[in-house]
């Protein structure tokens, strides 16, 4: 059995090292060791984590590699290590939001989704920044631990908030497996309600009834991004699928404005003082907020009647470069000549499916002419959540995967 490995291992997929795991080609705490030394190495530059605690993942790698030895069942995840987002509790380790006033703060238990992952054998190894509060920034960034730099050019950012939850992985395959692992009732629920996701209805990609989203006036995406969608879709076309230029009979911004109004008052307690009140609004106005968004769902059941996934931008151009000028609310970035607000236009590609609750799944399609990476949000029915896995793996066959970047 290996105990230094080689460093492409890091870039298998989350199923290939399990499997790995399983078959004692290698053991879980050579791959922890493996992780820990590119986390030396990279993070640095990178800043993506903030705390380690890697006293207990060794112990809890060497518990899967004592149970392998033993003949048991170590689960799907047989020892992979995993980083949190530091805004989710992780028991025994340091989980702040991002935010000083709970910079001490070592929660006892782990939130549902951490336990899900252990009880699934994941090794547990640290957790990862996030913008205060995980809200109200244009940038990974705090005053606990700085910026996070993205790793395809370090001068630039990794993402303006949006408040979601998900696993972030190399390939679909990856995405499948986790969607197991997660997805089910809270645990006070779980006496009595399962989650049973539908699989996926189409067998082959000629059999995908596809609509693009790519064009918005209101919201133009950059001519260089739109050039690399339109590729994607077109390649997608050439291999058989069944796609056209087609959307949910939605106003772009009328759905957007909802998306604004629903947004503001679940983040209201962290926005400036003088704009609190007027963003949270009243539970009347919640309530009617919530029966639009119903108007809303049924036009977008009815489209999805007729096509199986919606294909979307995922934000307005490439990654920005860093930005910690004035006031967060007012920064903005240049898109073809147009000067755009980073925090209330970049994101609202997937604040268009956020406030629907459609499953989304964002994968790469490949980068502009001065190399950076860009994506595309496939969206399917709602609790089809399979389908867009599924999808997202034809997308990475015909349109190709992920891709190492250079640091």
């Amino acid at each position: 059995m290996c105990t230094v490995l080689d460093g492409a291992i890091a870039f298998w997929s989350t199923t290939r090292q399990a499997a790995a795991v399983r078959a004692r080609e290698f053991s879980a705490h050579a791959l922890l060791e493996l992780y820990t030394a590119r986390i030396e190495r990279l993070n640095p530059a990178v800043n993506a984590i903030v705390t380690l605690d890697l006293d207990r993942a060794s112990r809890d790698a060497a518990t899967v590699d004592e149970r392998l030895e033993r003949g048991e069942d170590v689960g799907p995840l047989a020892g992979i290590p995993m980083t949190i987002k530091d805004a989710i509790a992780v028991a025994g380790i340091r989980s702040t939001g991002g935010a000083a006033e709970v910079q001490d703060h070592v929660p006892s238990e782990d939130a549902p989704a951490v336990a899900a992952l252990r009880a699934a054998g994941a090794v547990i190894m640290g957790k990862t920044n996030v913008p205060r509060w995980c809200n109200a920034e244009t940038e990974t960034h705090n005053e606990l631990f700085g910026t996070t730099n993205n790793p395809w050019d370090l001068s630039r950012s990794v993402g303006a908030d949006m408040n979601v939850f998900g696993p972030i992985t190399r390939s679909a395959d990856d995405l499948a497996l986790l969607l197991d692992v997660l997805a089910g009732p809270s645990p006070e629920d779980a006496l009595a309600w399962r989650v049973a996701l539908p699989a996926p209805r189409r067998s082959r990609l000629a059999e995908y009834r596809i609509g693009t989203w790519f064009d918005e006036p209101d919201l133009p995406v950059a001519a260089e991004y739109r050039a690399v969608l339109e590729r994607a879709a077109g390649e997608l076309r050439a291999a058989g699928a069944h796609v056209e230029a087609s959307h949910p009979s939605v106003g772009f911004r009328e759905q957007l404005d909802l998306w604004m109004a629903l947004a503001g008052s679940a983040a209201s307690p962290s926005l400036p003082a003088d704009i609190q009140a007027a963003a949270s609004g009243t539970h009347l106005r919640w309530l009617r907020n919530h029966e639009r968004r119903e108007v809303l769902r049924d036009r977008w059941r009815a489209w999805f009647d007729d096509h199986d996934a919606l294909l979307s931008p995922v934000v307005l151009t490439v990654a920005p470069h860093h930005d910690f000028s004035g006031d967060p609310f007012a920064r903005s970035i240049d898109v073809d000549g147009v000067p755009r607000n980073i925090m209330m236009e970049i994101p609202q590609w997937t604040g268009l499916v956020n406030v629907i609750g459609y499953p989304a799944c964002v994968v790469p399609i490949g980068a502009t002419e001065e190399g950076l990476p860009v994506g595309m949000q496939i969206v399917t029915s709602y609790l089809r959540d399979r389908e867009s896995i599924d999808l997202a793996r034809h997308v990475a066959n015909v349109v190709g995967a992920f891709e190492q970047p250079p640091l």
